[in-house]
């Protein structure tokens, strides 16, 4: 039995299609998710879900779900690059009366996005720099319709200049729903809320450089090859970042929730 701020986080990820709970460790994050996935079903029968997250915590989300759900085929992404990729292509086929779940670590996710990719010839009989077959994951997922991707512990990609977020990215815009899990939005600095929201809700922010210009504090400091690089010194405007992802934030510390649980 749901308590009554879990129920406020599923309304949430059911009125949303595009958000961070950032609720506090501990508190239900993940049954908030199976919550809002279950009654999607019941509206958008033909979801198709994959929840990305740590290793460590692969198990986790399984034996979850089985113990929470019922209806649910999970397909937990693992072993050699064969059995991986027959995963992968049975959880985009499925047509059981289960609904789908696909399961996989980051790491996962990054070896095989493009394992199998080949660089293709262009009429000159050279290779062609922009003619790229795709990849393993990156063709499968581009042909599933009624996509809900989900990245536990987002802060996996903080960092927007790394290939774990690109490869979110990718896997993001072929979504219709994306959300993201984390207790810590910003742990070190306000790029890390850039990197993030830019993989589950890229309209809220726009480009790093303006993203910089709005809300960060710079310097240009002196690189190798004697370049000049805008180095991030303080933050400004705090308020209204705030306001920018308010609609699509919810987070609530344990002691917020202490009575109820």
């Amino acid at each position: 039995r749901l308590r009554y701020y879990q129920v406020q986080g599923v309304m949430h990820l059911l009125l949303l299609r595009r958000m961070v709970l950032g609720d506090g460790t501990g508190i239900g994050k993940t049954i908030q998710l199976l919550a809002a996935l279950c009654y999607l079903w019941e509206r958008e029968a033909e979801n198709k879900v994959i929840v990305v997250t740590p290793k460590s915590a692969l198990r986790q989300w399984g034996s979850e779900t089985e113990r929470f759900t019922t209806g649910v085929k999970v397909f937990v992404v693992s072993g050699k690059v064969n059995e991986r990729h027959q995963t992968w292509l049975e959880w985009a086929t499925w047509e059981g009366p289960e609904k789908a779940m696909l399961i996989v670590n980051y790491s996962l996710l990054l070896r095989d996005w493009d394992h199998g990719s080949q660089q293709l010839m262009g009429k000159n009989g050279k290779p062609a720099p922009k003619r790229v077959s795709p990849g393993m994951i990156d063709r499968i997922t581009r042909e599933v319709k009624n996509l809900v991707v989900i990245y536990d512990e987002a802060t996996a990609f903080k960092n927007s200049s790394t290939k774990t977020w690109q490869t979110c990215r990718f896997l993001s815009d072929r979504a219709h729903r994306v959300y993201g899990l984390t207790a810590t939005l910003l742990k070190n600095n306000l790029m890390e809320g850039f990197g993030i929201y830019k993989v589950i809700h890229p309209t809220i922010v726009t480009t790093k450089t303006a993203f910089m210009s709005d809300y960060c504090v710079t310097r240009l400091q002196t690189v190798s090859g004697g370049r000049r690089v805008p180095i991030v010194v303080g933050y400004k405007n705090l308020q209204h970042f705030r306001d920018r992802i308010d609609m699509h934030f919810l987070g609530r510390p344990k002691h917020a929730v202490s009575d109820e649980l």
